[in-house]
């Protein structure tokens, strides 16, 4: 149970236990933009505590296709395989300072979505598009190095938990809004950056791919818990 007051600025409860044991998404920029280090953090990275309330890692391979007459398939040639995570999480936000902190996470997300510029002579171009590091727990991660899946981001959804309620600045009223509770939800479209495949007929990539089992011996993990559980 939460030990103190939410509205106290120094509130925690169960969730940030939770998160100390891995339950935080992180999202890290490749290009080295600078939007500051929100709560620690850390630099060029966002870090939410969440709740993992949906998860589908797909894999699929295309193949190019010609029809020949007289022959009742098609003839298929081999040409890639896609890898597309889509994650649904619930951020929760057990005070009005970490509402805040979410909201500048949320922020800062939703503005790296958009490419670098460059500007000479009134003529801009684009010098990097947005590219991420993004990893939670074992289930998003590079098998190879344990770090983040290389990714891009084609879809951003913020969503405030209307149920939940907001934390509204009592200076401000309704002027500014602060959910204690978001939901968010991304699509990656994984970068592979080192090789995968089968060499005779042993497999190539690295040997966790694609993501980490767990290890022998430990107990369960309750992803249902929720802020101010025991």
């Amino acid at each position: 149970m939460a030990s103190q007051n939410p509205a106290q600025a120094n509130f925690s409860d169960s969730s940030d236990d939770f998160k100390k044991q891995g339950a935080y998404l992180v999202i890290e920029d490749t290009r080295g933009n600078t939007f500051g280090d929100i709560d620690g953090d850390g630099k060029n990275m966002i870090k939410f505590k969440s709740f993992l309330t949906a998860f589908n890692d797909q894999f699929t391979s295309n193949w190019n296709s010609q029809e020949l007459y007289g022959r009742m398939d098609p003839l298929y040639t081999f040409q890639n395989t896609n890898r597309v995570i889509t994650v649904s999480l619930g951020i929760p936000s057990v005070s009005y300072k970490e509402g805040i902190s979410n909201m500048k996470r949320i922020q800062a997300l939703e503005r790296l979505m958009y490419p670098n510029y460059e500007t000479t002579e009134n003529v801009s171009s684009i010098t990097d598009s947005p590219v991420f590091k993004v990893q939670f727990a074992n289930l998003i991660q590079d098998a190879a190095g344990g770090g983040g899946l290389h990714c891009i981001i084609p879809s951003v959804a913020f969503n405030p938990n209307i149920e939940a309620g907001f934390y509204a600045d009592g200076n401000k009223k309704f002027k500014q809004l602060v959910p204690k509770e978001l939901s968010l939800e991304l699509t990656l479209n994984i970068l592979h950056i080192h090789e995968l495949g089968w060499s005779g007929k042993t497999f190539t990539g690295a040997p966790n791919f694609p993501s980490k089992a767990a290890p022998r011996g430990i107990g369960t993990l309750d992803t249902s818990a929720k802020p101010g559980s025991t």
